[in-house]
């Protein structure tokens, strides 16, 4: 009988101990994990590359992960309210605003 939210098979009738269906196939060069899908293992291991190949066409920052890019979109069009004097970038929270007022701060501290 099929258990489908653990993806174990257990004996009808037996009292048995659940055995995997499948292994972890896919293994990280760099580290202990493992990796149902090779899919899986990409994103993994651009943690280790420092790759980030989601890029924001509004402010340039880079994502490892599409949907993290995605969710950072929705920063910049949604319902924003703060908007920076110095570049215009909108902010839909003051605290986020601050943060990014510092940016432009050290980067005149430091010239």
């Amino acid at each position: 009988m099929m258990n489908k939210k653990s993806s174990h098979v257990q004996a009808s009738g037996f009292n048995q101990a659940l055995v995997p269906l499948h292994e972890p196939r896919f293994r990280c060069m760099h580290c202990a994990y493992v990796a149902h899908s090779g899919f899986n293992l990409r994103n993994h291991i651009r943690k280790h590359t420092g790759e980030r190949p989601f890029h924001c066409p509004v402010c340039s920052k880079s994502f490892s992960q599409k949907g993290n890019s995605l969710r950072h979109m929705t920063m910049h069009f949604a319902q924003s309210k703060e908007e920076c004097p110095v570049c215009k970038v909108k902010y839909r929270k003051e605290k986020e605003l601050m943060k990014h007022l510092n940016m432009h701060s050290s980067a005149l501290n430091s010239m």
